[in-house]
């Protein structure tokens, strides 16, 4: 079962999808509707994913699939921190995901701790790194 929560930071002109619980393609689709109509309907071009606490049910050749659903409901190129889990197979399925994303124009940084996570929102995206 899924939790998932999608918050909007105004601060940072941002939006904030905690990624909580079982996630499977259905449950991916539902999340990404919802944070990205949430980030175009404030005009911003910032999201944050954070997938901590995850438990992914997506097999790492759906990754790029997922991706591509996220980016066709964007208007414009986003700029996406991802706070990657500490499961191995989780955190290459989501680093597969954010490259795909990266590869279709996205701007993607790999956040690996609440500290990571702290800069980024306070960065507004000036620096990109990937990797």
């Amino acid at each position: 079962m899924s939790f998932n929560r999608i918050t909007a930071l105004p601060q940072h002109a941002c939006v904030e999808a905690i990624i909580d619980g079982y996630e499977d393609w259905d449950s991916a689709t539902d999340t990404i509707v919802e944070m990205t109509e949430m980030a175009e309907a404030h005009n911003w071009h910032r999201i944050l994913i954070d997938f901590t606490r995850v438990n992914l049910r997506v097999a790492l050749v759906e990754a790029p699939e997922v991706a591509k659903f996220f980016d066709s409901f964007v208007t414009s190129t986003k700029t996406v921190g991802v706070l990657l889990p500490s499961d191995e197979h989780d955190a290459a399925v989501i680093g597969a995901f954010a490259n795909a994303l990266h590869e279709l124009g996205h701007l993607v940084t790999f956040l690996r701790s609440p500290v990571d996570r702290q800069i980024w929102l306070e960065d507004h995206g000036k620096r990109v790194v990937n990797g």
